[in-house]
């Protein structure tokens, strides 16, 4: 009887809260790894601590982005140059390669959009990585285009293709086809470009490899 009276925590609450402790316990092993890159500078553990503090980063990057959704937070939005951002991720996304994939960039004039620099950068590393990580592969092209009032980023890879089933699934929360991953990154970039009135798309095609586009509003429109 008591418990009844007393006003329960949302669940966006309690979401909200364990992404905060989440995000300070990724803090923590980031301070440690970078602790163990001054004392341990050894080739082969130097790669690996690498490693551990590029998941780290993308891993904080997701639950900051969640973070701010549970909250309902709006992150602010600015003008940006999509060609800038995808210069601005794929280093970040190259470090965090464990395979040495070629990156080709083929980036056309497309003009400006308006939107929240975190979100687009934190949904275009999602899908790069995705990229990088399909196999077997060499090479990834990321290319953007202009066709109308709309701007397209286009990540294509040619590793395996998706099974036709895996298509229509990869789309849903926690779906991945690669152990120790979440399956979260095409869901998140999707509801990243949902909220900036845009789109995404997956095309996948046996011996052709997968291309994932993004597709955005120009500023005009």
């Amino acid at each position: 009887m008591v418990y009844s009276v007393i006003q329960r925590p949302r669940t966006e609450q309690i979401l909200a809260g364990a992404l905060t402790h989440l995000i300070d316990g990724l803090t923590v092993i980031q301070g440690r790894v970078r602790l163990a890159e001054a004392h341990y500078p050894e080739p082969a553990v130097a790669h690996q601590l690498q490693h551990i503090q590029g998941q780290v980063e993308r891993l904080t990057q997701l639950a900051q982005l969640l973070d701010r959704w549970a909250g309902s937070a709006y992150s602010p939005t600015e003008m940006l140059d999509l060609n800038t951002l995808v210069r601005r991720v794929v280093p970040a996304c190259r470090d965090r390669s464990e395979t040495p994939v070629t990156i080709e960039l083929d980036l056309a004039e497309v003009g400006p959009v308006v939107g929240s620099r975190p979100e687009l950068e934190a949904a275009l590393g999602e899908i790069i990585m995705n990229a990088l990580e399909a196999e077997p592969q060499s090479r990834v092209c990321i290319r953007t285009r202009r066709e109308g009032g709309v701007i397209h980023i286009e990540i294509e890879d040619d590793g395996g293709s998706l099974p036709p089933d895996s298509v229509t699934l990869a789309y849903q929360p926690f779906y991945t086809t690669k152990t120790g991953h979440f399956g979260l990154g095409l869901n998140v970039a999707g509801e990243v470009l949902a909220r900036h009135r845009g789109d995404i798309q997956l095309h996948s095609e046996p011996g052709a490899g997968t291309t994932v586009t993004l597709s955005l509003p120009t500023l005009s429109d």
